[in-house]
């Protein structure tokens, strides 16, 4: 009848203090005395290294207890070594004859942006996140398979995402527990944040989901970011959001609050986001969600390696590169567990019949043997086409962080690393692991198909998060033809200077660039970066093709062209090569 109700605890990782607020609520109609002991230990060891008691008297209702302890030189929570501490409060009253006891894990550690980049415990971090709603097949939200939520993490985990955004939702407990377990940062969103409209009851709508999550899930040490609004296109919304800032700092001062992923408001006279213990939003960070059409061409390319300014770091809070679902493959999993009654079956088998109808009436079968051939080959070209976009942002000076959209299949997209089933995708772990490497490097050719005896633009790129220390490393530059022939090889030196806080070098740097022009036979060649010592970096291959032109055939046939490629057209006229735009009307021959 006499219990803790809530437990909250705010450790400072500069003197080791934790401030401790439990709520008892006395159940009885009279007032008790209750003794409320609190303790701290180390999740792992469990000895006790502190503890204070206090005597209360327990008025009917509820009643703020509050106290202290100390841990003297407190060990960080850290992303790779995430280590938690335990709070302990135990209650007892003269009338009661057995004791109530209740706990919750915390740690010690500070998560903020300054002097241009995301800081974990004063180092500065790239955040490699991504981000997730949480959905399950059958039920969306319930888990068939418990498990399913686990195994989401550690893959991010081992894909090497320090960090995941439950976008417009907030996690289940047992999934915070997770990332606190392994070391994996939270920056999560109620359902306030996304499609809130204005009302009369907006206001209380938001403020009541907001704090919430806040309240519900501020002793995790893995969420180092409470996120607002998502994709708000401004107005009232946004103008409430932003005039939150105090209640939000009232509830938790210990994390960083982003204002509105994306930015589609524009209202940039309101930064982007408000650090620990802050009423102020900040403009010192932009934060855009910058998709765009895949297969990325050469400019899209050039876009990415660009975007941003030296005057205001780029945090890429969205963006990615889906897959088709394999609808056939999908409802055969949610027959064998007979759930075909399920919402989500149901809209798998609707888009599957849509797809079947399309297949014969575009007589897809002349270019795969079965439907099932189709979509294998879609999310097997899924991983390739992901890590030429990473490539690019790791070669990109101003991005200080990116949010890869998203872990997992939602039941609406083929958006995910992996499907609504939890499967991996082909070759995903491979592309991800690759293009998040802390040392990478990030090579490019264009053209990517290229004529003989004609240049070819060839670069390197490295990618350093702070892993190399500061000195001289030699590097070989090399390009090899389809007989294994070296046709270029240079040396140079990438020097890595001192950093200082508020002075440090860019994550990536340029340390090749040079037009070459390929005379050697037709084939693939490839373009690679070496460290001779001292550099264990990956991603130093990039393929591409020559073609000698004397070899190519004469075009007899006409081109029909499906799509608006103005650029094709120009090219096929100057080759007097003939050509139509396609016309769904004309038979084809």
């Amino acid at each position: 009848a006499v219990r803790v109700e809530d437990l909250y605890v705010q450790p400072d990782w500069r003197t080791g203090a934790i401030r401790i607020q439990a709520n008892v609520r006395n159940a009885l109609d009279e007032s008790d005395r209750g003794g409320v002991t609190f303790s701290v230990a180390p999740v792992a060891s469990g000895e006790t290294l502190g503890a204070a008691e206090t005597v209360y008297e327990l008025a009917p209702g509820d009643t703020l207890v509050e106290a202290a302890l100390a841990v003297e030189d407190p060990h960080l929570w850290d992303i790779d070594d995430p280590y938690r501490y335990r709070v302990t409060a135990r209650l007892s009253t003269p009338n009661m004859s057995s004791v109530d006891e209740s706990s919750t894990c915390c740690g010690f550690r500070d998560f903020r942006f300054e002097d241009g980049y995301f800081r974990l415990n004063g180092r500065r971090i790239y955040l490699r996140c991504s981000h997730t709603g949480g959905c399950v097949p059958i039920g969306r939200r319930v888990p068939q398979d418990p498990d399913l939520l686990r195994r989401d993490l550690i893959n991010a985990k081992v894909m090497g995402f320090n960090s995941i955004r439950f976008i417009s939702g907030m996690p289940r407990p047992v999934q915070l527990d997770v990332c606190d377990e392994i070391g994996v940062m939270v920056y999560e969103e109620s359902y306030a944040g996304w499609y809130l409209q204005d009302s009369p009851w907006m206001a209380e709508r938001f403020d009541r989901s907001t704090t919430a999550m806040i309240k519900r899930d501020r002793n995790h040490p893995s969420v180092v970011i409470w996120g607002l609004l998502n994709e708000n296109f401004g107005g009232e919304v946004i103008r409430h959001a932003a005039g939150s800032l105090p209640l939000i700092q009232s509830l938790d001062a210990t994390r960083m609050v982003m204002l509105n992923s994306g930015r589609h408001d524009q209202q940039l006279e309101i930064g982007a986001l408000a650090n620990p213990g802050s009423t102020e939003w900040e403009n010192v960070l932009e934060d855009r969600h910058p998709y765009r059409r895949v297969p990325h061409t050469a400019e899209i390319i050039d876009y990415y390696r660009t975007i941003g300014g030296p005057d205001l770091p780029y945090f890429m809070s969205e963006y990615g590169v889906g897959s088709a679902i394999d609808l056939i493959h999908a409802v055969k999993h949610f027959e064998q567990l007979n759930a075909s009654y399920s919402e989500d079956c149901q809209d798998y088998m609707a888009k599957r019949d849509l797809f079947l109808a399309d297949w014969d009436h575009w007589d897809m079968a002349e270019a795969f043997d079965r439907p099932e051939d189709f979509f294998a080959q879609s999310l097997g070209k899924n991983a390739a086409h992901r890590l030429v976009g990473i490539n690019a942002l790791r070669a990109n000076p101003n991005i200080v962080g990116y949010s890869l959209t998203s872990t997992f299949d939602p039941t609406t997209s083929g958006e995910g690393l992996w499907t609504l089933f939890r499967e991996l995708k082909p070759g995903m772990v491979d592309a991800i692991d690759d293009g998040f490497a802390p040392l990478r490097w990030c090579l490019f050719v264009e053209p990517m198909n290229v004529y003989r005896h004609t240049p070819a633009k060839m670069e390197a790129v490295l990618s350093n998060e702070d892993v190399l220390l500061p000195g001289e490393y030699p590097v070989r530059i090399e390009v090899f033809g389809p007989n294994c022939d070296r046709v270029l090889e240079r040396h140079v030196t990438v020097t890595i200077p001192p950093s200082e806080r508020g002075s440090e070098p860019p994550y990536a740097m340029a340390v090749f660039s040079e037009d070459v022009v390929i005379d050697g036979p037709e084939g693939e060649y490839r373009l690679t970066a070496t460290f001779e010592r001292g550099g264990a970096a990956v991603g130093g291959e990039a393929a591409f093709s020559v073609v000698d032109p004397v070899q190519m055939p004469t075009v007899e046939a006409e081109v029909v062209l499906w799509g608006d490629d103005p650029e094709l057209v120009t090219w096929l006229s100057e080759h007097d090569i003939r050509h139509r735009p396609y016309d769904p009307h004309v038979e084809r021959g």
